[in-house]
């Protein structure tokens, strides 16, 4: 977000963010969410 000028004030409320995706994402994979890769 920081390299496009985005700030977590920007995003719509009820937004919330993580400080690693990638840790955030093999996190919930190993709670059973899957993904989907466009």
């Amino acid at each position: 977000m920081e390299k496009a000028g985005v700030s977590p004030s920007d995003l719509v409320e009820g937004v919330d963010t993580v400080p690693n995706g990638f840790h955030e994402l093999f996190r919930l994979q190993s709670n059973g969410y899957q993904t989907l890769q466009l």
